[in-house]
């Protein structure tokens, strides 16, 4: 809030419709360019330009088609933001019909008549409709992100952004970490090698197909455990070359991923080295002996014609699985999270962001929960005894006694004697024998 010349920061979040002081500056910005348009305008003689109308839909084709050049998006947020984005019909596998919210609630209407209070109203009956607080904020950060797109020079000249003014919904922090134990890892590992989560062949196969398969449900149990042993993530696990793997020095070099059924680069667009555990250079080992695509540029997980693997279908093995091997079903990534919190019990924290590849130290910050050891709550008790005043310590230790017709004026009770102080104590204290 403004009070005078003085701005006065004003607690909790900005009401619908008004901006806090780094908004307001940015609007400033805004009406002052706008209307040294004008001027210009009027000083040439001519009316300002009024912009062509624009429908949300050309909006949002102009802008996916934006974001889908120079690598500006990975290909797996470009997915999200088509599916948000499209217009209602049919999916093109399967006779469902597309959700489209964005779309059939505002198809048809231009851009700039759409005001902040109809986008403030959809964002609610999202809420309504039960999507969670993160989906609707991802609806509002694409729409936020389509418009700012519309303001830039030489789009379409849209005048402001009415998705600024919409409340973002309140989310939970990151839940603690599910993970797995390592008995746990190597049962599943276990019943992948007896292809218990894939469906049994019918009828009579030669030896060569029973032979791949073995190596498909051998290479799935690698896998398993080679994400837990290592932390990658599902996508940097199907893009993996041999080229990124040094057996000798034990280090793995991780620089790209596989998103959306593509070859991009990491999460964090940037390559980071780890060290492999001999049991995780073990599962690479199983994985050469199929003694082939085992060159430079040959994935290393691949399937029956040296292709990258599905992520969903393995996805969907993983939970199979599980079940065959009698264990409480978790997300693949969870073997992710069973690293970090290994990980956090040796290592200090930047390592295993670095590792891990983290952008931000906070998201490393969620595995600390398995660092408490079984001495912590004895030093804190003791932490707590320390702080005590010298006064305070009294009361928890008997005092020796003091002798009759002595006067307790001036005592002070320690913790292991007492010392006597004051005139009469010092006179008692002289007439005692040494």
């Amino acid at each position: 809030m403004r009070h005078g010349d003085e701005w006065t920061k004003r607690a909790g979040r900005p009401k619908p419709g008004f901006f806090d002081e780094a908004k307001a500056y940015v609007r400033m910005a805004e009406l002052i360019a706008e209307r040294e348009r004008e001027l210009t305008a009027a000083t040439a003689g001519t009316p300002a330009p009024t912009p062509a109308p624009v429908f949300i839909e050309d909006l949002a084709n102009a802008y996916l088609a934006y974001l889908g050049r120079g690598g500006r998006a990975k290909p797996s947020t470009l997915q999200d933001h088509r599916a948000a984005l499209a217009q209602p019909g049919p999916h093109k596998r399967g006779p469902k019909q597309r959700r489209a919210r964005i779309m059939r609630q505002f198809a048809g209407r231009e851009a700039a008549s759409i005001t902040t209070a109809e986008f403030a109203a959809f964002l609610d009956s999202l809420v309504v409709d039960g999507l969670a607080p993160r989906t609707v904020n991802k609806h509002r950060e694409i729409l936020h992100a389509m418009y700012e797109f519309g303001k830039r020079p030489g789009t379409f000249g849209l005048a402001e952004n009415p998705v600024t003014g919409t409340e973002k919904q309140r989310t939970d922090g990151p839940s603690r970490a599910d993970t797995f134990s390592l008995d746990e890892v190597e049962a599943i590992a276990v019943a992948a090698r007896q292809g218990l989560h894939r469906d049994q062949p019918e009828g009579d196969y030669g030896p060569a197909v029973l032979k791949e398969r073995q190596r498909l449900n051998e290479q799935d149990a690698a896998i398993f455990l080679f994400a837990a042993f290592t932390g990658l993530r599902r996508g940097e696990i199907l893009a993996l070359r041999w080229r990124n793997v040094d057996l000798e020095n034990r280090l793995l070099v991780v620089d790209s991923a596989v998103s959306a059924g593509v070859i991009s680069t990491t999460k964090s667009r940037r390559f980071r080295t780890l060290p492999l555990t001999e049991a995780a250079c073990r599962q690479l080992r199983i994985v050469a002996s199929r003694l082939r695509w085992c060159d430079r540029d040959d994935f290393v997980f691949c399937g029956s014609s040296g292709n990258f693997l599905d992520g969903t279908m393995l996805s969907k093995r993983f939970r199979r699985v599980q079940k065959a091997a009698e264990v409480r079903v978790r997300r693949f990534h969870d073997l992710r999270h069973t690293f970090g919190t290994t990980a956090v019990l040796r290592f200090d924290l930047p390592k295993v962001k670095e590792w891990m590849g983290h952008a931000d130290i906070s998201t490393t910050q969620r595995y600390l929960h398995s660092r408490p050891r079984s001495d912590d709550a004895k030093n804190l008790a003791e932490a707590f005894e320390s702080s005590r005043e010298p006064n305070e310590k009294v009361s928890s230790h008997r005092a020796t006694p003091v002798n009759p017709g002595t006067s307790t004026r001036g005592t002070r009770i320690g913790r292991k004697s007492i010392r006597i102080s004051g005139p009469r104590a010092k006179a008692t204290a002289a007439r005692s024998p040494r």
